[in-house]
């Protein structure tokens, strides 16, 4: 029973966090949007929330925030210049999961 929770509450983060990762390379494709250092804290904090609140799938959430940039830009300019946006996705889920674990272990 606490398996088919537990992959219903990995669905449902998944899907959200693919939400999430839209709607930030939607802001980010913008023609006014020219502000990187507040889009890498944006995809460091969704990820890190995600990777804390899911730490076992850690690298699934990194994904599904990251993707979405470098995907958008390409289909758009051909580009992959934005792939660093899922290296930063997986250093902010890794950086939760860490977290989780540590109050886990503190408790």
């Amino acid at each position: 029973m606490s398996e088919v929770v537990l992959r219903k509450s990995n669905l449902v983060l998944l899907i959200v966090a693919n939400l999430v990762g839209v709607m930030l390379a939607f802001v980010d494709t913008r023609p006014t949007w020219d502000d990187t250092g507040i889009m890498v804290l944006a995809i460091l904090t969704a990820s890190a929330i995600f990777g804390f609140a899911g730490r076992s799938r850690a690298w699934a959430y990194a994904l599904s925030v990251g993707i979405w940039i470098p995907l958008w830009n390409f289909l758009l300019s051909g580009r992959l210049d934005s792939a660093i946006t899922i290296g930063v996705a997986l250093v902010g889920a890794y950086c939760g999961a860490l977290t989780r674990k540590a109050v886990s272990l503190g408790t």
